[in-house]
């Protein structure tokens, strides 16, 4: 699935992957097929947990209530090798209903990590150098 395809229009993505390998290559894809600086770009958000708790779950969504500082796309890029269910939970209401111009990317070792309403509220690839 190519998900930066203009007819895939959603606002919330799980990319299955190694976050070494998947962000470079996220953000790469996102300046080059979107035009969209992420260097230096305070819309531009990125979190690495080893394990995501409710707290980093709650800051990530009060940060995304906040205001845009341009009119371009704000970006949550959130890697994590294991995510409380609370944390999830805590998630949920952000990744179904988005600020305007919001867009989500969860990156997880794999799909097991997920709860199942977390699930259903994105896209889920499998993230090869080949998805993009």
């Amino acid at each position: 699935m190519d998900i930066f395809s203009p007819k895939i229009n959603h606002h919330g993505f799980c990319l299955i992957g190694e976050a070494e390998c998947v962000i470079p290559q996220l953000l790469n894809e996102l300046e080059k097929r979107w035009n969209i600086q992420t260097k230096a770009n305070p819309d531009c958000h990125i979190y690495r947990f080893d394990r995501m708790v409710v707290s980093d779950s709650r800051d990530i969504v009060q940060r995304s209530h906040r205001k845009s500082f341009g009119q371009a796309r704000r970006l949550f890029i959130i890697s994590a090798n294991s995510i409380t269910a609370s944390a999830q939970n805590a998630l949920l209401k952000s990744l179904e209903e988005p600020g305007d111009n919001t867009t989500f990317y969860l990156v997880v070792p794999n799909e097991e990590v997920l709860i199942s309403t977390v699930k259903s509220r994105l896209l889920i690839t499998l993230w090869r150098q080949s998805s993009v």
